[in-house]
């Protein structure tokens, strides 16, 4: 049967954090806990699990650490063989949480190469824009000046086009101010 309250060094095991972790924790609230009949802090499995995201085989291979532990300190008319046994398990789970540790601080160093890796790259970036500045300056007046003689032309076009209209209207003030016979008559 698993246990459902552990201690300190319990919960270390479980967790993979260190005792001053979890002891700080309690005391400021973030792990609650309560006392065992020696006044010892205890942790629930659902406290440990809710505040560390710890999965069930973790409960498990810190139950049998515990037990085996446990056996050797206890009986010491214990075979060999299972005291080799009860050792192998403990170093089994050392060796399995030291891998996932290790594991961990490859992917931070990663994640940190590709943090300075991009931190050069727009550093590279600044400096270049700094350096060839005067490089964008001579396409950018180009540019500004074709468009300012664009401009030019449009308004000259705008004005043609006021005066064709302008002419149109005023041929069309003169269509209507003439008589109806004026009209008639030139029609013919």
């Amino acid at each position: 049967m698993t246990a459902t309250k552990f201690n300190i060094t319990e919960a270390h095991r479980i967790t993979g954090k260190s005792r001053t972790t979890i002891k700080k924790h309690i005391k400021q609230g973030k792990l609650s806990a309560e006392q065992d009949d020696n006044g010892n802090p205890v942790v629930d499995a659902s406290e440990l699990a809710r505040c560390y995201n710890v999965s069930t085989a973790d409960f498990e291979r810190a139950s049998a650490s515990s037990k085996s532990t446990a056996g050797v300190q206890t009986s010491g008319g214990q075979p060999a063989g299972q005291l080799t046994s009860n050792m192998q398990q403990l170093l089994d789970s050392e060796v399995r949480l030291r891998q996932r540790l290790e594991q961990q601080l490859d992917e931070l160093h990663e994640v940190l190469k590709r943090t300075q890796e991009g931190h050069e790259r727009a550093m590279r970036l600044i400096e270049d824009r700094s350096q060839t500045s005067s490089e964008w300056e001579k396409p950018l007046k180009a540019l500004q000046a074709q468009v300012a003689n664009q401009e030019k032309a449009h308004q000259k076009f705008r004005e043609l086009a006021h005066k064709r209209i302008a002419k149109v209207q005023q041929e069309l003030e003169q269509e209507r101010s003439k008589s109806w016979l004026v009209k008639l008559l030139s029609r013919e």
